[in-house]
């Protein structure tokens, strides 16, 4: 307990529980403020005279943590024109969004377009050494499936762009 108002010639002195606990009003006891569980956000904060209220986090909200202060939190939205989402937002965490800088369409002739416009490639140019490791997730895509790379590297060996050659139309995100 703690001293909320101190006695006076009029007044008795007031006591509340002590913080981050609540005044239950049935068994005549403080006891400590509920935390909500994963899944779950603060829909009202626990007071000196009531308990938290938690709610179940719907509608594109989530909470991924125990608190007895933070609401269930607007899911992330992937940005369509920059991001792919990797995972959907769920109660219990948030959207997962892959940034893409670049959309590569190696052709079977070992052609590389970048569909997004960020960088151009020509057939016997410096971008020969064209390395791309750890393509590890797959998504649909226009006329094809995506295959996001998690590295780039740039080299000018020859030989490293002939096996991106045998390769046949197959789009590359590349971060």
């Amino acid at each position: 307990m703690r001293l909320q108002t101190p006695c006076t010639d009029s007044n008795d002195a007031i006591c509340a529980c002590n913080y981050n606990y609540f005044f239950n009003g049935i068994s005549g006891r403080c006891e400590p403020c509920t935390v909500c569980p994963t899944g779950e956000g603060v829909y009202t904060h626990c007071d000196h005279d009531h308990d938290t209220v938690c709610e179940e986090c719907v509608d594109d909200t989530f909470s991924d943590r125990e608190s007895s202060l933070e609401p269930c939190l607007p899911c992330t939205i992937c940005d369509e024109e920059t991001e792919v989402q990797l995972g959907v937002c769920a109660p219990t965490y948030d959207s997962v969004c892959h940034t893409i800088t670049a959309l590569l369409l190696v052709t079977g002739d070992g052609t590389i377009r970048d569909l997004a416009g960020l960088r151009s490639f020509e057939r016997g140019g410096p971008e020969l050494g064209l390395r791309v490791e750890s393509c590890r997730h797959l998504v649909p895509g226009h006329g094809g499936l995506r295959r996001l790379c998690t590295q780039i590297h740039v080299s000018c060996s020859k030989q490293e762009a002939a096996s991106l050659a045998d390769i046949p139309q197959t789009f590359w995100g590349v971060r």
